[in-house]
């Protein structure tokens, strides 16, 4: 990371929560540098071992469940039990667990950012080929442009919202 910091503050109690390092451009290029080295190996290692993984991330999310519930409630000040969504960056990382269930190198590449700048870095290198936001309209405009501007990646961008879901039918939402 660049080194440049940002607080994270709770707004129940204003005080400081975390502090997250801001991903720039650079940042961008050496996560997507280690994403794209990795995939080869990735792709190779066959469907069980990849679903391997997923049991074990969400193994390792079951155990941290209550560290998770506190990261969570001190950077959006909501008490635990109650429902809550949030844009990633302003959540602090979790990237000890991918390291806890041994994801291989480069398979996930955590950066944090708020703002325009660090999501068009996203969108104009020609390595990524498909990019998903969710956020404002401003940021999801830029974000098209600078995709179009690029290399035409595809783009899905869900504007204005903060929990994009599916509700299947039989969801028991009592």
């Amino acid at each position: 990371m660049n080194g440049k910091k940002y607080d994270i503050i709770n707004p129940a109690t204003e005080k400081l929560s975390a502090i997250i390092y801001a991903a720039d451009a650079e940042d961008v290029a050496i996560a997507v540098k280690a994403a794209k080295l990795a995939f080869p190996a990735w792709t190779e290692s066959g469907a069980l071992a990849r679903v391997g993984y997923l049991f074990k991330l969400a193994d390792a999310l079951d155990k941290h469940a209550d560290e998770l519930d506190y990261l969570h409630v001190i950077c959006m000040g909501k008490p635990i039990g109650n429902s809550s969504s949030s844009k990633r960056a302003k959540v602090p990382p979790i990237d000890h667990l991918y390291q806890e269930i041994n994801l291989p190198k480069g398979m996930l590449n955590i950066l944090s950012r708020i703002g325009q700048p660090y999501y068009e870095a996203l969108a104009k290198y020609m390595d990524i080929p498909k990019l998903s936001f969710t956020g404002s309209q401003p940021t999801g405009c830029a974000i098209n442009k600078a995709a179009a501007d690029s290399n035409l990646k595809k783009v899905t961008l869900e504007l204005g919202g903060k929990s994009p879901l599916i509700i299947f039918p039989d969801a028991d939402l009592a």
